[in-house]
């Protein structure tokens, strides 16, 4: 038996050689051994992991229900097929990355390499891999164990023009690489976006939780973060330029909008029925002697300021409806 209580694992940027021997070790040593393993909880989800440069492009990560005491490494390695999630054992230290508690979770940044150490990813199948960090004191767990996807190299790409250059902005903000902007859930925003060459560039979501149309964006959940990937294709003196642009999404704001901005003494008129969401609309008149509701009609009963209270059930997505509105009342 092996006792995995003589393994530790400093800080990545210590002795990375003696870490990976540790880790190899250790690796070799979870393949004889069983420890009690539960379904990986953090999902993650991304791109691109294709057609990828060595060196140079970024693989763009979004963590969602990610472990609220424990970091999580992130590295590329040669896939184990022993079976589903079997711990790989070859693994390059050089680029991995230690996703910390306190980072932004909705934009990990990874810079694949084609060729490591004694690996070379045209000859084996290289994959990205995600499990608990040697810093919370886990590393021996396998509750995080997961393959993120595997990874495939254009071998071909040779730049010989300076990449072309991309400015991306909303409403006449400029968008930031590294600072994540927000959107609400299903308000479509439009990003604005200007390259170097005069080229047209391209947007698409690098995960699920956005969609896109054109340079139309638009959030599907009321929480978590998505990446957006604009590409220039350059022209004859500008090679392409891909770049990612975080955001954080957040719930939604439901308001009820009416088509009336007063009533007549004696005249039945039609409230909205639904919010900018669906939700039926609740009314509660505050001021009877003005006006009365039933359902979704009101009638004006004397002259003054009719005061409504509003209220629709909420979701993850947007908070429930609570406000008021006043219309005046006029005789006829």
């Amino acid at each position: 038996m092996i006792d995995l209580s003589t393994f530790h694992f400093p800080s990545l940027l210590q002795n990375k050689e003696n870490i990976l021997k540790k880790i190899l070790v250790l690796a070799t040593a979870l393949t004889l051994i069983s420890f009690p393993s539960a379904q990986a909880k953090t999902t993650i989800t991304g791109g691109p992991y294709t057609n990828l440069e060595s060196g140079i492009s970024s693989i763009h990560l979004n963590l969602s229900n990610y472990p609220k005491d424990k970091g999580i490494y992130i590295f590329q390695v040669v896939r184990n097929r022993a079976s589903e999630n079997a711990r790989p054992t070859v693994i390059n230290i050089d680029n991995a990355v230690d996703v910390v508690t306190s980072a932004n979770h909705a934009d990990v940044v990874f810079t694949p390499v084609s060729k490591f150490a004694n690996t070379d990813c045209s000859l084996v199948e290289c994959a990205l891999w995600a499990q608990f960090d040697g810093a919370s004191g886990s590393y021996q767990l396998t509750d995080e164990d997961q393959y993120i996807s595997s990874l495939s190299f254009n071998l071909s790409i040779v730049a010989t023009n300076p990449a072309d250059t991309i400015e991306a902005s909303v409403e006449g903000m400029a968008l930031s690489t590294s600072n994540p902007g927000t959107l609400a859930y299903r308000t479509p925003v439009t990003i604005s976006v200007k390259t170097g060459s005069g080229a047209v560039a391209t947007i698409k979501s690098s995960t699920g939780d956005c969609s896109v149309s054109g340079f139309v964006v638009q959030a599907l959940k009321g929480s978590g973060g998505c990446d957006f990937e604009i590409t220039s294709m350059g022209n004859s003196t500008t090679s392409k330029k891909v770049m990612h642009f975080p955001f954080m999404l957040a719930p939604a704001t439901q308001i009820a909008t009416q088509k009336i901005t007063s009533l007549k003494v004696g005249k039945l008129v039609a409230l909205a029925k639904k919010t900018n969401f669906g939700e039926s609309i609740g009314y509660t008149s505050t001021s009877k002697k003005i006006c009365t509701v039933k359902g979704a009609n009101i009638i004006g009963v004397n002259a003054g300021i009719c005061t409504l209270t509003l209220s629709a059930v909420g979701t993850s997505n947007y908070p429930a409806l609570n406000s008021t509105i006043s219309l005046p009342v006029i005789k006829k």
